[in-house]
């Protein structure tokens, strides 16, 4: 079972995947205007459509 789970950060969006205890973690680009994209790119490469969970955290401020 993969577990994903993804920070929206004011610099850059982080997505950690884990799978069978494998850990791997994505640094991407936070696009402040179309905040989801980063997300679906980050979320893409970790290979999301095998997650059984997927959570979304947001830090950022105005």
């Amino acid at each position: 079972m993969m577990i994903v789970g993804v920070d929206v950060g004011g610099t850059f969006t982080d997505v950690v995947a884990v799978e069978d205890g494998v850990i791997k973690t994505i640094k991407v680009s936070t696009n402040v205007q179309d905040t989801h994209l980063p997300v679906l790119e980050g979320a893409r490469e970790a290979g999301v459509e095998r997650a059984a969970v997927f959570n979304h955290a947001s830090c950022m401020r105005p």
